[in-house]
């Protein structure tokens, strides 16, 4: 549902221009449509994604399946592509450890070294890199990519679930 809205975003910000006076905007939204999933992924739930408490409380759901998600989200990342802020196996092992772990600036600045003023944006793009993550684990089903088999069905249950589940309700809230 998210990536189809890439494409109704793309169409209501056409649809808004003014073409005789802003034709040259329609190349710029092309060709910033062109950007990466996870990019485009980032926008629309830093857009439309305010309620950073909730969604920094299904983030905390990882808890119980810290190895997993090191594998998913950092062993098998692409590196800092998408992730700027917690690439680095070391910093999320710490963030994890504390117990309010995403749901708090202060352990979040403590442990991924985030100034306090971006914790909004290490939400947000932290939530849009782990969706991405567990989007490609399933759908490329591919050497290179962390397969997510049926034996991960929990994982999938009581993390990913809840977590998309959360972005969609802010997302069509609005």
């Amino acid at each position: 549902m998210l990536e189809l809205e890439f494409d109704y975003s793309l169409i209501k910000k056409i649809q808004s221009l003014n073409i005789t006076t802003d034709s040259n905007q329609i190349g710029n939204l092309l060709n910033e449509y062109n950007r990466n999933e996870v990019d485009r992924l980032f926008d629309l739930v830093s857009s439309s994604c305010s309620d950073v408490n909730n969604l920094a409380l299904k983030l905390n759901g990882i808890k119980i399946f810290q190895s997993l998600g090191e594998e998913i989200f950092i062993r098998f990342g692409k590196g800092n592509k998408g992730n700027l802020y917690l690439s680095d196996i070391t910093k999320y092992n710490s963030l994890l450890s504390d117990a309010d772990a995403f749901a708090n600036s202060t352990s979040v600045q403590t442990h991924a070294k985030v100034n306090v003023s971006e914790y909004d944006k290490f939400i947000h793009t932290i939530t849009a890199y782990w969706i991405y993550r567990i989007r490609c684990s399933i759908a490329h089903f591919k050497i290179g990519e962390y397969i997510l088999t049926r034996d991960k069905e929990e994982f999938i249950v009581e993390f990913a679930e809840p977590l998309i589940k959360e972005v969609l309700i802010q997302f069509y809230k609005k």
